[in-house]
């Protein structure tokens, strides 16, 4: 469903003379209890309509182990749109695009850091190899 624009009347707002920002953000259940979540497990999660929060949030808890997908998407504020309704049309259409991408298992992730073979942390001196240092010696 598409954000309602009087939602974003904030983003009038200017904290010392600057424009208050607006992050749009992704919140995407993925898995239940390490299986990925379905169509019809969907709504379980979602929460929409005339949905009372504590039980909704009670029936979900009690579903099982939940994974969370959170993507950050870049900060824009209302001086970047021509009015309210385009930057709600806006952040409406990242975080899609966003939920989209976690559930399809598109999104990109940054590569884990190399572990070097051994406990013993590399030899590096000041960001130079110790080959590089015997040579400039």
């Amino acid at each position: 469903m598409p954000f309602k624009t009087a939602l974003f009347a904030v983003a009038n707002t200017q904290v010392d003379g600057h424009p208050v920002a607006v992050q749009p953000v992704s919140v995407t259940c993925t898995h239940l209890d390490d299986l990925p979540l379905g169509h019809e497990l969907r709504p379980l999660y979602a929460w929409y309509g005339d949905m009372e929060l504590p039980p909704h949030l009670w029936q979900m808890i009690g579903a099982g182990r939940l994974r969370i997908r959170v993507e950050f998407h870049p900060v824009v504020s209302l001086e970047d749109f021509s009015s309210r309704k385009a930057l709600a049309d806006h952040c409406w259409q990242v975080v899609a695009a966003g939920v989209d991408r976690a559930v399809s298992g598109r999104w990109s992730r940054a590569p884990a850091p190399a572990r070097p073979s051994s406990s013993a942390p590399p030899a590096v001196t000041g960001g130079i190899t110790p080959e590089a240092a015997a040579g400039a010696a």
